[in-house]
């Protein structure tokens, strides 16, 4: 996988570029989470078996700031490879957009910004340790 760079643009069309595309959007006062339920028909017929999430740090701007790198799978069972391939491509092609069209001046996210985005780090890289054991 091509690595994926970060991204801010203003966060209601971050919003809607991620909901249009199937992501919901999880808000709380210092981020958003935008989750993008994937079907395993092996697993499930009915209903999402993984969530992709991708967290995203409000700006003093007003913007969103997408750290594609901090994205990652929440399941409880292995993700398949083309699920995987399926949801990088989707946040991929949605990150291009981003920049293309909509991208605001990249600003140095302020202290508790760095602070959260660290955080995130760390809980992305634990997430991924775990998957990579039960995979």
């Amino acid at each position: 996988m091509t690595p994926i760079p970060p991204v801010s643009a203003q966060a209601e069309a971050v919003r809607k570029l991620f909901l249009r595309h199937g992501f919901t959007g999880i808000q709380c006062s210092e981020q958003e989470v935008f989750v993008l339920g994937l079907m395993n028909e092996a697993l499930d017929t009915e209903r999402a078996s993984h969530m992709f999430t991708v967290p995203a740090v409000k700006l003093a701007n007003g913007a969103l700031h997408v750290e594609a790198g901090l994205a990652g799978f929440s399941s409880n069972a292995p993700v398949p490879e083309a699920i995987q391939a399926r949801a990088w491509t989707i946040l991929s092609k949605l990150c291009a957009q981003l920049e293309r069209k909509l991208s605001v001046p990249c600003m140095e996210p302020s202290a508790p910004d760095a602070d959260l985005l660290h955080a995130l780090a760390s809980r992305a890289a634990r997430m991924r340790q775990v998957q990579a054991m039960t995979d």
